[in-house]
Order: structure tokens, then sequence, then C-alpha cells
């Protein structure tokens, strides 16, 4: 395929709209020197924290990874940087490897840029001299905000189905909250969406550019594959079940019994977590763990709370961190994933997951009493406080 961006005009793109990459981003600088290196372009994030970006036309390769791992350790008004590849391809073997070096990325294709400014800014499009013309190759069906999965074909995805259970797929990416059910196996939707567009298309859909949950159940169940809420990840083999049938399956509700118990877990857990945030950010920052590593807007509402707390004459928490919500711990987590916490999770993605079934059962617990709780969420639940406490010993 023809490229029509140079890195160049990529480079003048994303400096006009970071939005591209990253909502809240405000441009510091391109091609700005950085130590001794001199970087595509800087931004500050919404967090306040400097991000560098890296740009590369076409597909990104070895020697590019190799590269933005350099940046590790530099400093920039004396504090550690984000840093974030981006390309017009990111092929998914380079995708765990930037994951798990802590090195983010993002997948900026010809089609995606060329509709972009057709819609946001015809100006810089016609600046570039890439107006769309009959010459640009047919892509897939597709738009800037949303993959559309309507012309996805049965056959494609009945193909990687087979694939992963004949064991030509060995990269599988486990499910959250659905599975796929075809054949009494379970599968992860959304990983069986991107390979079908490979399959269908040539080239593998990035699971950025579409959304799990309703997009994805819906594109399937259109297609004559159920999908169930459940919490193996898309991993278990189970009774066949006529597949007309599946969607009415109610999941297994638990006892109140379970859900006590399941709750006073969550609760010991998070007195755990909370710890290990506190002795380890304090470990890395010393006194002013909170000012340097916990997000801004997290830190505001932590202030906000102990405030009213004096404002309405009820002791004040002693640790800032126990104004923290559930959801917090991970943002605290991922904001400081490069310099402190990769070490100990290692697999940033796993984190994600297992803490968001965690925060789905704590919500249930605390803003939605009343609401079923199955035994598939009791058994996520379990599976991440035991691999979370494992990485935190």
């Amino acid at each position: 395929m023809t490229l029509f961006f140079t890195e160049k005009d990529m480079e003048e793109i994303v400096s006009k709209h970071p939005e591209l990459i990253e909502e809240g981003l405000v441009l510091v600088g391109r091609q700005e020197s950085l130590g001794d290196m001199r970087v595509d372009l800087l931004f500050k994030d919404r967090f306040g924290e400097t991000l560098v970006v890296e740009l590369k036309r076409g597909a990104i390769k070895r020697e590019h990874v190799g590269q933005a791992m350099e940046y590790f350790g530099t400093l920039y008004d004396g504090k550690p940087v984000r840093l974030m590849l981006v390309g017009n391809r990111v092929p998914p073997s380079f995708q765990r490897s930037l994951e798990y070096h802590g090195i983010e990325w993002r997948e900026l294709n010809e089609e995606k840029l060329l509709h972009f400014l057709e819609v946001n800014d015809q100006p810089l499009l016609e600046k570039l001299g890439r107006a769309r013309t009959a010459t640009i190759p047919a892509t897939p069906p597709e738009s800037y905000e949303k993959y559309s999965l309507s012309k996805l074909s049965q056959q494609a995805v009945t193909k990687v189905l087979k694939a992963i259970d004949q064991g030509k797929i060995d990269d599988v990416r486990p499910s959250r909250t659905y599975c796929l059910v075809y054949q009494g196996r379970h599968y992860p939707p959304k990983f069986v969406i991107s390979k079908a567009w490979l399959v269908q298309y040539g080239r593998e859909l990035s699971p950025r550019n579409f959304s799990g949950g309703s997009q994805t159940n819906s594109a399937l169940r259109k297609l004559g594959f159920p999908t169930v809420r459940c919490g193996c990840g898309g991993r278990r083999s189970v009774p066949s079940v006529p597949s007309e049938e599946l969607p009415s399956i109610p999941g297994i509700e638990v006892t109140e019994h379970d859900r006590i118990e399941m709750f006073d877990e969550i609760a010991s857990f998070e007195k755990q977590i909370s710890a290990f945030l506190v002795k380890t950010l304090h470990g890395f920052f010393g006194e002013n763990w909170v000012m340097q590593g916990v997000p801004k807007e997290i830190r505001k509402r932590w202030l906000e709370r102990r405030d009213a707390d004096i404002k309405e004459g009820r002791p004040s928490e002693v640790l800032m961190i126990n104004y923290a919500d559930f959801s917090d711990y991970k943002e605290i987590i991922l904001y400081n994933w490069n310099n402190v916490f990769s070490r100990h999770f290692k697999d940033k993605e796993k984190l994600r997951v297992r803490l968001d079934d965690l925060n789905n059962l704590f919500r249930k617990k605390t803003m939605h009493p009343i609401r079923t709780i199955y035994k598939d969420e009791i058994g996520a639940g379990r599976i991440a406080i035991g691999w979370i406490k494992s990485k935190m010993e």
C-alpha cells in the first residue's frame, strides 16, 4: 500500500490535533531537545506529566522499539516522562513488547488520518496536499470514532474460532466480562473480532479502535454467535447448548452468605493494597509522595473530602489515601507505572483487567447493594485478589 503522509505530515497533524492520540494534551514543542536527544513531539498531559511522542511512518519495527527505550530515565523539568510510539501500524508482537516495557503506543493509519482531516480540518488537508483522490486504495469500512463491524462475515469469525481450537493462534487476549459461546466452548469476543478483521481484510483491527461490550456483542449476535456474561476470560470449555437458547440463560446468582464473604474479602484486600501503595510510593518519593505520586485530580478530590470533614466537625483521616475511591488505586498505579510499579506487576493490561473486575464488585457493594451478583463475578474477583496480592509480596 502506498503511503501518502510523510512523518513530517504526521507531526504537523498530531501537533495540531493531539486528541488523535489522547484527550487533554497540550503541545510543548516540536523537535524538542531532551538531554542529548531530539524528540518529535513533546506534550503535557491533563495531569501535568510530560509525554514524549515518537512518530513513525508505516509499520513499527524492532529498531523503533529500541529507539523508544533509549528515552528511559530521561527527565524533563526534573521529572520522569511518559513515552509513546505512534505509527501507521503497530504489529501485535510489538504491542506486547512495548506494553511490557511500559511504552505506550497508538495506531494512526492513513485512512483514519484522511477521514479525520476531511471532517475536522480541510485547510490542513489542503496544505499538506493530500486531498482524497481516486488513487487512494480501498480500505475496510470504518470511521474515525468507531469502526463498523457490520460488514464482518460469519465465515471469518468461524475461521478464527477454529484456528484458536487448533492452537494456531497462541496470543489469545482474555476477555473481561463477556464470552462468545460456540459449540460448547468460550472465546474472548473482542479478540475474535480483531482476528476476524485480519482474516477478512488482511490486517488486524486494533482493540483500541472499537469498543467491547455492546458494539462487539451486537455484531457477533447478528452473525449468529451468542455472547454471555462470564468471568472465565474466554478460556473455558462448557457443555454444548443449542445456540438459540444461550442468550436467555441466566447467570448463577450467589447466596447472601457468599455475597457477604466476598465483600469482606474486598474490604481486607483494600486495606492491603492501600498500605502497599503508601509504602511503595513513600519509598520512591519520600514524605512528598502524595504531591509527586498521586494524579492532580485525585489529590484535589482527597483534599476536598478532608476539608469537608474539618468543616463539619468530623475527625480527619491521618493518611490521605483513606479518602481514596477504590478506582483511584488503578489510576495511581498506572500514573506511576514506568518508574515505580512496572517492576512489581510486570503486565499492565492484566493488572488493569484485575482491578476492573474488583471495582465492578466494589461498586455493587457500595453504590448498588440490591444489584444481583453472579458466581462468575465472584470467581473473577477472587482470581484478581490472588494475582494482585502475589505481586505485592
